[in-house]
């Protein structure tokens, strides 16, 4: 770990939207990072809302000259809008692949079923549970969502690459999930989360 920490310093955990953090992991099944953010800015564009960003970059930047280059930016769609929407213009608009039947059902859950305000209530193993009821929303996507959307740093995602350094750098042998779960959760406790972020950087790059 701390070679992992040397290698990549400064790594951030941020705490974002709940409801946005949900639909892009959706999204990020079987995906990769470029198409992802195209489907969630192409969502923005054409079902969230226009935000000037004009007076607020003019002020931070003493009116710069190249101001003009991008003067909007756009909210991420409510759970109601996307609720409304066909699965086969979602597919048809925003590139989200089969994806868009999960997306659309997952914000009727949403507005008609789960309260994220709720979910904010659980333990950690609760909420990951209670996220899997979810469409679209398996083990893994469900602890990136509890660990990105809702602050759990003792929840641990593991995709192909953590499970690999896991097995390398600390078991030395092919193990389980449930064994490299148990694995991080023994060494590093409450912030396995940001440790899974250390390994899943190195691991890219070193293994």
């Amino acid at each position: 770990m701390k070679e992992a920490i040397a290698y990549a310093p400064g790594i951030r955990v941020l705490k974002q939207d709940i409801f946005e953090t949900l639909i892009a992991f959706i999204i990020s099944a079987n995906n990769n990072l470029k198409r992802i953010q195209a489907s969630m800015f192409a969502l923005s564009r054409l079902y969230g809302e226009k935000l000037s960003i004009r007076a607020s970059l003019r002020q931070a930047l003493d009116k710069a000259e190249y101001l003009t280059l991008q003067e909007y930016a756009y909210s991420f769609p409510s759970p109601e809008k996307l609720a409304s929407m066909s699965a086969d213009e979602l597919r048809q608009n925003a590139s989200v692949g089969y994806r868009d039947v999960f997306i659309v059902r997952a914000s009727q859950q949403v507005v008609e079923d789960i309260s994220l305000e709720h979910l904010e209530s659980l333990k950690t193993k609760e909420l990951e549970q209670a996220l899997q009821q979810f469409a679209g929303v398996g083990p893994k996507v469900a602890a990136c969502i509890a660990l990105y959307a809702f602050g759990r740093g003792e929840s641990f995602p593991v995709d192909v690459w953590i499970k690999r350094a896991m097995e390398q750098l600390y078991l030395g042998r092919s193990a389980s999930k449930k064994e490299i779960l148990e694995e991080a959760h023994k060494r590093f406790g409450n912030y396995a989360g940001f440790a899974q972020q250390y390994l899943f950087y190195y691991a890219k790059d070193r293994l």
